[in-house]
């Protein structure tokens, strides 16, 4: 067997594949709803795909298949599949449905890049107004505060504190900038990448961002409808209950969630209902809202537990639109706040030895 039959990718090497694994799933769904077998789907996408180490993550699911492993197990494999992606793929090979649940598949990538979007749409703005203040800060302390240093020196006056500080920065970038200035921005992208990207430790990014006002909602929300939509999507496509909650239980992006859909599954499985399940969890209502709990209950009662998530869904998709507006709205007097709060600190820094040098020749 050729070596480049055996591929898994790393984190590093998944970064940037991402469009190209929902264009593969997206034809793969629609290839094999056409009755069109799955080596021939997946010959059939290999020629459409650009990358090279996608390519070789194609000829490594075509070669296990081929050789009998299952699809989900190839495609886990290969380390460039989401677990989500590859539990319901599990569970579509087991139960006879892997038709249906590759079209599921398909549309909760595409539900998922909607969520995606209104969440980077919020968070556009802010991030670059801050990233522009950070750059014009660190460029005026590294080539203008020098400059009023040398000015203050030559007036032979005592400074404010504020002053002396913010001079001593300066003189510090001047002589130290090129190197302080490119350690500090990759200190700041280590932290972002290590907090709010990598696998085993973004759950502290998620926590920070969860208890952030306005934020924290807003992730509830994308969460609730996703839950929504995707549960009420399994169960109308045929999949057992128990199977569906452990989809989530094993995919779900926020820790608390999953807490809570190991524990619905647990219980659902040894044949409690979901009031009961939900009563038991102590932050059931803190993730779940009590009307949305007296939703899912009534829905399961009267039999029609998908339309009831289908609705909840809908429900949460326009409350994530509201909140994505609003929050732009809050955001903006607060970034106000801390932009003009800077120009005061460094307004002030410059004008309090003038207003003393002129109160001195009185």
């Amino acid at each position: 067997m050729p070596a480049q039959e055996h591929v898994q990718l790393g984190f590093l090497a998944k970064l940037g594949l991402g469009k190209e694994r929902d264009y593969i799933l997206e034809n793969l769904s629609a290839l094999v709803g056409a009755g069109i077998g799955v080596l021939d789907a997946f010959a059939s996408i290999q020629t459409e795909i650009k990358s090279r180490p996608m390519k070789k993550v194609i000829s490594s699911v075509i070669s296990r298949v081929a050789n009998g492993e299952s699809l989900w197990k190839s495609m886990e494999l290969t380390g460039a599949f989401n677990l989500s992606d590859i539990t319901l793929i599990r569970i579509g090979e087991e139960t006879g449905q892997l038709s249906k649940n590759l079209e599921v598949v398909a549309l909760q990538n595409r539900k998922n890049q909607e969520f995606k979007s209104k969440i980077k749409s919020a968070m556009l703005y802010p991030v670059m107004v801050l990233t522009i203040t950070v750059v014009v800060a660190v460029g005026t302390a590294w080539f203008i505060l020098p400059k009023l240093a040398n000015v203050f020196r030559q007036m032979r006056i005592e400074l404010p504190f504020l002053t002396r500080i913010i001079i001593k920065l300066g003189i510090f970038l001047q002589d130290y900038g090129a190197i302080a200035v490119p350690i500090f921005f990759c200190f700041v992208a280590l932290v972002i990448f290590f907090i709010f990207l990598y696998p085993k430790t973004r759950h502290i990014g998620q926590a920070i961002l969860f208890r952030l006002p306005g934020v924290g909602r807003l992730m509830r929300e994308v969460e609730i409808a996703r839950f929504g939509y995707l549960l009420s999507l399994l169960i109308s496509s045929g999949v057992p209950i128990i199977q569906s909650l452990d989809s989530f239980a094993t995919t779900a992006t926020l820790r608390p969630y999953q807490a809570l859909y190991a524990h619905l599954q647990e219980s659902v499985r040894k044949g409690q209902s979901f009031q009961q399940a939900l009563h038991a969890h102590p932050n059931s209502k803190r993730l779940i809202p009590t009307p949305i709990q007296q939703m899912i209950v009534a829905g399961e009662q009267s039999g029609k537990l998908s339309d009831m998530l289908s609705r909840i869904s809908i429900i949460y998709e326009s409350k994530v639109e509201t909140t994505t507006k609003n929050l732009t709205i809050i955001i903006e007097p607060l970034l106000l706040i801390v932009v003009w709060a800077g120009v005061l600190m460094l307004a002030l820094a410059v004008i309090m030895p003038i207003y003393g040098l002129l109160q001195g020749l009185r």
